[in-house]
């Protein structure tokens, strides 16, 4: 890639805010694989490898997960806007509830590696059901701007792990806690 591809794929990724990113911008030395580098830093940088590319398909694991709360919105937004005006689908791998909600046109819920508990748009998918049955935690969900907002309330009690006093929730039999590992893949 030119020096002027790459600048550009830098700007849009990081909000014409690279050059702060880093030292001196582009110019900024990689010694030691980068060990200077925050893991947020090197995060950016594998994903700005990877859109020169130009890829038809983009699966990303936790594309956000190392960036301050800033730049995980800008790179979720980023790869909203980005599948909207190229077409590309985007697949990614999030443990953040809310950020899926926002940016995510599709969600899939594993429960455990291999078993989908749910998939369809946000606002039918992170429910405080699902929460509550992938997660074993207690929360509300509320409505914010027509997007669902999942407020933590706290981790379930042994003894009431798979039940649910909430009218209209039923109460499913216990599991053991090492089966459940909830994943959220997003497609923008």
């Amino acid at each position: 890639a030119t020096r002027e591809q790459v600048e550009a794929v830098c700007a849009r990724l990081a909000g014409g805010e690279w050059a702060t990113l880093f030292d001196q911008g582009l110019d900024t030395g990689l010694r030691h694989n980068g060990a200077r580098l925050s893991a947020g830093q090197r995060q950016l940088i594998v994903l700005a490898r990877v859109l020169l590319q130009d890829p038809d398909i983009l699966m990303l694991d936790e594309p956000t997960s190392n960036l301050d709360v800033r730049h995980q919105i800008y790179v979720s937004a980023f790869l909203r806007k980005l599948s909207d005006r190229t077409g590309m689908t985007c697949f990614t791998v999030s443990h953040d509830l809310n950020l899926a909600a926002k940016y995510a046109t599709k969600v899939i819920v594993l429960q455990k590696p291999g078993v989908v508990y749910a998939i369809g748009d946000p606002k039918s998918v992170i429910t405080e059901r699902m929460v509550r049955d992938v997660y074993e935690v207690e929360c509300d969900v509320i409505d914010d701007r027509g997007t669902p907002h999942v407020m933590l309330q706290g981790v379930m009690e042994e003894g009431r792990r798979g039940h649910c006093d909430r009218p209209g929730v039923r109460s499913r039999p216990n599991r053991p806690l090492a089966n459940r590992t909830g994943f959220i893949f997003s497609a923008y």
